[in-house]
């Protein structure tokens, strides 16, 4: 790894640490955000309350940082099947000032333009309520939304045998 890309990992994690006030990322952690934002899809399969979660919550403030963005300027869409999961992440992560939504399977035309428009970096939603609907399926056809949209991460992916909760990235 070069001088100067070690300087913007170091920034991009500084970033990360300080959005989340945590003090350091753990190095599978670092691994799957170096992964990712180097262009590969992920699996991640970590034990329960390892920290799966922050990875993919850190992905938008992490592009903006890696790839000089204005802060804000990227959005994840995040499918998860848990309803009560999704409104506890979206309390966490609007207490830590990112912009994040949980989207349902109703049709509410205001939200669905401030999501095209970007005014979430996180937009959570259930497998159903992104498939169910014309409108909320569209929002992946809206070409400003595309340009803005960094990824895809599944939630809960998969249980695994020995009962390891897994997520995947796209």
């Amino acid at each position: 790894m070069s001088a100067t890309t070690e300087e913007c990992w170091q920034k991009t994690f500084k970033a990360i640490r300080e959005q989340f006030k945590i003090k350091n990322l753990l190095p599978e952690q670092e691994i799957a955000l170096c992964k990712f934002l180097g262009g590969q899809n992920i699996f991640v399969n970590l034990p329960t309350s390892y920290g799966k979660s922050l990875i993919f919550q850190c992905l938008p403030i992490a592009a903006d940082a890696l790839f000089e963005k204005p802060r804000d300027s990227s959005v994840l869409v995040v499918i998860s099947p848990l309803r009560s999961l999704m409104e506890d992440q979206i309390r966490y992560l609007n207490n830590m000032g990112v912009p994040a939504i949980a989207i349902t399977d109703e049709e509410d035309v205001e939200i669905i333009q401030q999501v095209m428009n970007g005014n979430y970096v996180l937009v959570y939603g259930s497998p159903e309520c992104l498939l169910s609907t014309e409108s909320w399926r569209s929002i992946f056809d809206c070409e400003s939304f595309k340009e803005m949209l960094i990824g895809v991460a599944i939630d809960e992916a998969t249980v695994l045998h020995n009962g390891m909760y897994a997520f995947v990235l796209y």
